[in-house]
C-alpha cells in the first residue's frame, strides 16, 4: 500500500485525487495550538520558495490532542483563510480527522516502508505532525511539530529529483 491507495476527502467530502508528478505533505492541524501560528508561516515560506507545481500539501483538521481543534469545518475553513494559508491553488483543507480511526494516518503513522527501516513509527505525538510522500506514493520521511519545514534537505527534496 502506498499514499495513493487511500481516499482522501476535502472539507466539504469532495473526492482529492492525488496529482501523481507532484510530492506531497500531509499534515494534522488545529487552530489552538501553541505551533498554529509559527507553523502556517512556516507554509507560508515554503511555497514563496517551492513552486506549487512540486508539491501538494493536505491539512487535516484534528482535536485529538489537547482538544485544540474543536471547531466544525466552517469555523476551521475561516480561520485558515484568516492566515492565507488557503489562498494557495496547492493546499488543500481536508475533512476533520480522528486518527487512531483513519485508514491513511495509519499507514502515515505505523505501516509505510520508512517506519519499519527505521526501526520506529512515524506516530503524531502532537499537531502538525509532516508527513512527506514521494510523487511514487512511498513516505519519504516526516518533520515534527517544532521542526521546521523550511529545512535544506526538505527544501532539496522538495526541489529536485
Amino acid at each position: 500500500m502506498n499514499f495513493y491507495d487511500y481516499e482522501l476527502r476535502d472539507y466539504n467530502g469532495e473526492v482529492i485525487t492525488p496529482n501523481k508528478d507532484k510530492k506531497h505533505i500531509v499534515i494534522n492541524v488545529a487552530s489552538k495550538c501553541g505551533y498554529t501560528d509559527s507553523n502556517y508561516k512556516e507554509l507560508h515560506t515554503l511555497l514563496e520558495t517551492v513552486h506549487p507545481d512540486k508539491v501538494d500539501i493536505y491539512l487535516y483538521p484534528c482535536n485529538d490532542f489537547g482538544s485544540q481543534e474543536p471547531d466544525t469545518l466552517d469555523k476551521i475553513k475561516t480561520f485558515c483563510d484568516s492566515y492565507g494559508v488557503l489562498d494557495y491553488p496547492n493546499i488543500y483543507l481536508m475533512e476533520k480527522v480522528v486518527l487512531n480511526d483513519s485508514d491513511l494516518w495509519h499507514w502515515l503513522q505505523y505501516t509505510n516502508e520508512g517506519s519499519t527501516v527505521a526501526g520506529y513509527d512515524f506516530e503524531a505525538k502532537w499537531n502538525f505532525f509532516k508527513y512527506l510522500i514521494d510523487s511514487d506514493g512511498d513516505m519519504w520521511g516526516m518533520s515534527y511539530t517544532n521542526e521546521n519545514l523550511n529545512d535544506e534537505d526538505v527544501i532539496y527534496w522538495l526541489n529536485n529529483g
